[in-house]
């Protein structure tokens, strides 16, 4: 997903979210604040329930918890439930349990220890960035990838992709996408539809889908491969960061436009009008 600029963006808030599970988890080991970690713990918990259970309701394949370990969101939705249950059940006894100087203590020096420098190794271990229109640099073996910083340059990705020699030429439409996106699974297939009604028409765009690795195996990927749309993926040597699908719009190598909210149709009409 994407990261933003300025100091609210999105990696900024996936850090803090990473610190505030962090400390819960440490407030609930020590129960050092019984008083609070209950309401925070409860609350937290269905926040994660609900998450999950519109990732169900989406179609992901995959929760998204685990990197690029893909969890069902069905089995987290059911430990989320499972834990927001033991807690209300339990509400009494957790609430009126007291809190020793001790675990207080034990506590604090936790969050110092584990927090601050978690923090800081997050922060400074950003992802890459584009440099220049021929090279990405990875940093931690993480390439984060922002289109809108590509449109009339070369495409940067023609040399981590397994079907390079067929973009370099041409018109086409690239479609990245992750197989265990929700959102990605209903737009493959419309690029693979329009594909197929492009074939006919000269002078038409082609359509290459690209996968994001890990690659999904045929019966989860929703590329059929049975359209006229080039089926591909990115280079698994490499770790990817990206908001999909992302949809591009290049011509003779060169990247003219990027896709926004509109539909497959309309962005092929807007940049290749017939």
């Amino acid at each position: 997903m994407p990261q933003g600029e300025g100091l609210i963006s999105v990696r900024n808030l996936t850090i803090a979210q990473i610190e505030f599970e962090l400390i819960l988890g440490l407030l609930l080991l020590t129960n050092a604040l019984p008083r609070i970690a209950w309401p925070v713990s409860l609350l937290s918990f269905s926040v994660f329930a609900i998450v999950s259970m519109h990732k169900i309701i989406r179609g992901d394949a995959s929760c998204g918890c685990f990197g690029q370990v893909p969890i069902a969101p069905w089995y987290t939705a059911a430990i989320d439930v499972l834990l927001v249950a033991l807690l209300w059940l339990w509400r009494d006894g957790v609430i009126a349990a007291s809190s020793r100087q001790s675990r207080r203590i034990a506590f604090a020096v936790s969050v110092v220890l584990l927090c601050v420098p978690s923090t800081i190794w997050l922060v400074r271990s950003g992802p890459a960035v584009l440099v220049n229109p021929d090279q990405l640099i990875a940093r931690d073996g993480m390439i984060y990838l922002q289109p809108d910083r590509w449109v009339g340059k070369p495409f940067p990705l023609r040399r981590y992709n397994s079907i390079s020699d067929k973009l370099k030429t041409g018109q086409w439409i690239v479609v990245i996408y992750n197989s265990y996106c929700g959102h990605c699974r209903p737009a493959v297939p419309e690029y693979e539809q329009l594909a197929i009604s492009l074939a006919d028409r000269p002078g038409a765009p082609r359509i290459a889908l690209l996968e994001v690795p890990p690659c999904a195996p045929p019966e989860r990927n929703p590329a059929t491969g049975m359209t006229p749309a080039i089926v591909g993926h990115l280079s698994s040597e490499q770790r990817w960061l990206a908001e999909t699908p992302m949809v591009l719009a290049i011509s003779d190598g060169k990247v003219v436009a990027v896709s926004g909210e509109e539909s497959a149709e309309a962005f092929v009409g807007r940049v290749f009008p017939p």
